[in-house]
């Protein structure tokens, strides 16, 4: 009986770890999408179309998606961990270093994920254009996925480093 509290409790204490996370990455990919908008807002004096926003596409498909999980967690009641369809969710143990091996998880499945997409743009536009992406200007509809990209390789980076220690 002690085994199965002390299971529970260390499950509760993975949920709760993984959620925090989640709503951290969840409420930073907010504020970087909300300032995007209000810097395209000062430099054009409105908001930006859908159109405009086309190039985000992949950061908002992110942000639903850790919406969706967090909510999934609420739905499947306190102390539970519903498996999903991302290894970011993978159980985990309470201590320190299971949350961080548990974010750097996130943050690789997040990283592979941007790298195909972004490959895919790639791939796409040396078709379309007979070239490799070359100039700054090629990657204009991307860049910000692109600048995600090499942010979430120098968190990863970070992570491995400090595991290492």
């Amino acid at each position: 009986m002690a085994v199965d509290q002390s299971r529970d409790s260390a499950r509760q204490a993975k949920a709760e770890g993984l959620l925090a996370s989640l709503r951290a990455e969840k409420s930073r990919l907010k504020r970087h999408l909300r300032a995007l908008d209000e810097d395209f807002e000062a430099a054009h004096a409105r908001k930006p179309s859908r159109a405009e926003k086309e190039h985000l596409r992949p950061q908002y498909e992110r942000y639903r998606a850790l919406k969706r999980r967090i909510d999934s967690f609420h739905a499947s009641g306190p102390g539970t961990v519903r498996r999903s369809e991302s290894a970011a969710s993978s159980l985990v143990t309470s201590s320190d270093a299971a949350s961080e091996g548990d974010a750097l998880a996130g943050l690789k499945v997040q990283k592979r994920e941007l790298q195909v997409r972004l490959r895919n743009f790639e791939e796409d536009f040396r078709r379309s254009h007979g070239r490799a992406v070359q100039f700054h200007k090629d990657i204009r509809p991307v860049e910000d996925s692109y600048r995600l990209y090499k942010d979430l390789k120098r968190q990863i980076a970070k992570l491995e480093a400090a595991r290492e220690r």
